[in-house]
């Protein structure tokens, strides 16, 4: 459980700790959402500095193929955020741009254009969620924040009121 500085004795200014999705994400996604994830899931994080593109290509090709939903983490390069830490000869935002690009093409090549997707951003306090499609993946994506999650559901699911969920097969 987390717990408020103040309310551990701690100043304010301890409270300003932001959460990062991170491979255990697509659980509150599952959560915000309503458990779309019953067959199982594929998480990924897609500008991880120590990932070379060319093994991240493949898995995407892999994953995209597949007809399991997929939770994408790390959907900005840390380096936009900490550039004095993850130092790069080429900027942050040209990494996140092509490996966006990457995961764009993939999905366009392996699934239906109607597949619905979500970019969640804020959790676990916050469940702000924008729903799209396939077709506008790149723009959902290009209003990623450090915080945001990209779920794109697989080929089983179902919508009930709110709820978007997966169908067990």
């Amino acid at each position: 459980m987390l717990r408020s500085a103040a309310e551990i004795g701690g100043s304010a200014a301890a409270d300003e700790i932001l959460l990062l999705p991170g491979i255990s994400g697509w659980q509150y996604a599952s959560g915000v959402l309503g458990a779309p994830f019953n067959g199982g899931v594929v998480a990924l994080p897609l500008c991880l500095d120590t990932l070379e593109e060319s093994v991240l290509m493949v898995r995407l090709d892999r994953i995209c193929a597949s007809d399991l939903p997929v939770a994408v983490y790390m959907l900005r390069h840390n380096g936009e955020f900490y550039p004095e830490v993850y130092v790069s000869d080429e900027p942050a935002t040209a990494i996140t741009a092509r490996r966006q690009g990457f995961l764009c093409r993939a999905m366009a090549t392996y699934r239906p254009a109607g597949t619905p997707c979500f970019l969640l951003t804020g959790l676990p306090r916050s469940d702000r969620v924008e729903e799209g499609s396939l077709v506008t993946l790149c723009d959902l994506l290009g209003r990623a924040q450090e915080d945001s999650l990209l779920v794109v559901l697989g080929d089983h699911w179902q919508r009930i009121g709110r709820r978007v969920t997966a169908v067990t097969w």
